[in-house]
């Protein structure tokens, strides 16, 4: 299969993307050397119309020189024990800690960001999709993992060298885009669901009790408008007209004339009508 790599060339809005089956077992080292060097041993690959699967490229990097941004990912796949002393350190930091290989770098790059992303050509293609840079085949790159991390250092022309990791996992993306999504408007039997989920007894309950309860529910319910809910259900016989709508009515000091509804209608149907202070019906399920 070779060692795919895949790298782009970005300059004045012109980005060129160049491929090679055997660079990944080295790409990062040269990084060591600058952006000019680096640029230089990027043109001298063959070049391509558009970034290859993601699966199949093992490394690459990014340069960006209006944006001053260097992207990379992969390893260093080359036998340590033959390179020189230096390119050895280099690409051991990469293997053990792509944050310390590009504090290692830093020096020779003042001035720019350097960003390590897991993602791979996933993280290329965003970018060049936020640039808004037409003209390369993204069409055969996946979508990323949702486990990645995103290791970030900056070098200022003085030299000083900032550094910051991102972790992003499945759970928090999922919590993230939870977080983001519009509150939907509640209809009736939605909020009907919601007490009868968190308060499978309301029957049994007293009127104090209820309130205490929607208080302490999580998500903490309206207690005035989950009873003027509750009275528009009973309005429109969306509950039993039976005895356990009675000890709910009761129980919630529900309106008097419906209450004595109610109880016409359970009497005539020859069901027991408790009074306030009878034993309680539990509502059906």
């Amino acid at each position: 299969m070779g060692h795919r790599a895949n790298f782009v060339v970005i300059e004045h809005r012109v980005a060129r993307v160049f491929a090679d089956q055997w660079a990944a077992l080295e790409c990062a080292l040269v990084l060591q050397e600058g952006p000019a060097a680096s640029r230089k041993w990027v043109e001298a690959l063959e070049e391509a119309g558009g970034l290859m699967p993601s699966g199949f490229a093992e490394a690459g990097f990014l340069l960006d020189f209006d944006e001053v941004v260097m992207m990379g990912f992969g390893d260093v796949g080359a036998d340590l024990q033959s390179l020189d002393e230096e390119s050895a350190a280099c690409a051991a930091a990469l293997n053990r800690d792509p944050a310390k290989y590009l504090r290692h770098v830093a020096r020779v790059w003042p001035g720019w960001k350097l960003i390590w992303d897991e993602r791979g050509l996933a993280a290329f293609a965003k970018h060049l999709r936020k640039r808004d840079i037409e003209g390369i085949d993204l069409d055969l790159v996946e979508a990323a993992s949702a486990n990645y991390a995103v290791i970030t250092v900056s070098v200022d022309k003085g030299g000083k060298v900032t550094s910051s990791k991102r972790l992003r996992s499945a759970a928090r993306k999922r919590r993230d885009e939870e977080a983001n999504e519009p509150a939907a408007e509640p209809d009736l039997n939605d909020d009907w669901a919601g007490v009868m989920y968190f308060l499978p007894d309301v029957g049994f309950m007293s009127r104090s009790d209820i309130e205490r309860h929607l208080a302490e529910a999580r998500p903490p319910w309206d207690v005035a408008r989950t009873r003027a809910v509750c009275e528009q259900l009973l309005a429109e016989g969306e509950l039993l007209q039976s005895a356990d709508g009675l000890a709910l009515a009761q129980n919630n000091g529900m309106n008097r004339d419906l209450l004595a509804r109610m109880e016409r209608q359970a009497k005539a149907a020859g069901e027991a009508t408790p009074s306030a202070k009878a034993t309680k019906v539990p509502m059906k399920r």
